[in-house]
């Protein structure tokens, strides 16, 4: 399966202060083969990420958010054979921990380190495809480089 997808973020920090949400919107066509089904899909994904703690201390720059996303299928993206396509495919919540690396060189750029516990609530086609488990667990570690 190949797709191509295209995400989209703002930064909304600079208008709605320490109440940004971070939205985000992908948009995800399948271009060759499929996920689930015999049809081609797309797909797209809303997300926030409002920031709940930010402690701007100079060697401790902690912060807390918490992303949500929503998984959808606008077309055949959830199309499983026999059924009718799933336009639901998942509600994801969590906690992020996150903070700035004050200690690396600003030549080697800017060092984030985060913790992020996830749940994902998943719609019945990819319930399905998880063996009747319709809460997923996941907890990712991070650790990003910008330059």
């Amino acid at each position: 399966m190949q797709e191509v997808s295209f995400l989209v973020g703002y930064d909304d920090s600079d208008l709605l202060g320490r109440f940004a949400m971070a939205p985000t919107v992908d948009f995800t066509l399948e271009t060759e083969g499929t996920s689930f089904g015999d049809e081609r899909g797309s797909f797209v994904g809303l997300g926030v990420e409002p920031t709940l703690l930010a402690v701007d201390d100079e060697d401790f720059p902690l912060a807390v958010s918490l992303p949500l996303a929503l998984g959808l299928s606008i077309d055949n993206y959830y199309e499983e054979p026999g059924r009718s396509n799933d336009h639901f495919g998942y509600l994801q919540f969590g906690l992020r921990v996150g903070m700035d690396l004050p200690f690396v060189p600003e030549k080697a750029g800017t060092w984030n380190l985060s913790v992020t516990g996830s749940g994902y609530y998943l719609g019945q086609s990819l319930k399905r495809a998880n063996h009747g488990d319709q809460l997923q667990p996941q907890v990712v570690g991070s650790l990003a480089v910008s330059y």
